[in-house]
């Protein structure tokens, strides 16, 4: 998987968790696939993302995102 010291991801089937280590306003990360869908994996509720055309790079949109302290987790549903 890909990670850092800010994030990483985890795979199974054709969805992706975003581990989010360091929350912020938002976060940008390289993702190895195209994403149909974005949400919360604690309250499932939608994430706002878009693309920035370069490299496979979105940015999510995480000042809305219900936070834990330990791991927050973005569920990305692929194509």
């Amino acid at each position: 998987g890909y990670a850092n010291e800010h994030f990483a991801i985890t795979k199974k089937g054709k969805t992706l968790y975003l581990h989010i280590l360091e929350p912020t306003k938002a976060i940008s990360v390289e993702i190895p696939a195209e994403i149909v869908e974005a949400k919360s994996f604690i309250n499932k509720m939608p994430v706002n993302f878009k693309s920035t055309g370069i490299n496979n790079i979105y940015v999510f949109d995480t000042s809305n995102l219900e936070v834990n302290p330990i791991d927050t987790i973005i569920e990305l549903r692929i194509k």
